[in-house]
């Protein structure tokens, strides 16, 4: 999937700051909930990240009621085929096959909490 898209109309915004990239979630009326469209243009910003010498990766969601609410049950989505064992010998967790040279970036989430003490 393109990032190409109107940024302002977006499920997803990606702005490049010097060697920060900026993933912002853009669904504030629906409290940042992820639509498969959503979730493809993160995979989208995540793959520019990795392909690219960005310092860090910055998630965080428009507006003020919540960093993101998960998936929105009310719009169409393919189904995610489940994840598979990497070998027969591997353990009984599910985990990722793997996949070609990993390289990891640190990515933050800003989320805004109220705390006690």
């Amino acid at each position: 999937m393109t990032l190409n898209k109107i940024q302002g109309d977006a499920p997803i915004i990606v702005t490049e700051r010097g060697a920060v990239l900026e993933i912002r979630i853009n669904r504030p009326h629906k409290r940042n909930s992820l639509t498969q469209e959503a979730v493809d243009l993160l995979g989208a910003a995540y793959e520019k990240l990795e392909a690219n010498d960005f310092a860090v990766g910055l998630v965080y969601g428009t507006g003020d009621a919540a960093f993101c609410a998960g998936a929105d049950f009310n719009t169409p989505r393919k189904m995610i085929p489940a994840p598979t064992r990497t070998s027969p010998s591997s353990s009984p967790s599910r985990s990722l096959p793997p996949s070609r040279d990993m390289r990891w970036e640190p990515v933050l989430f800003s989320v805004r909490a109220a705390t006690s003490s």
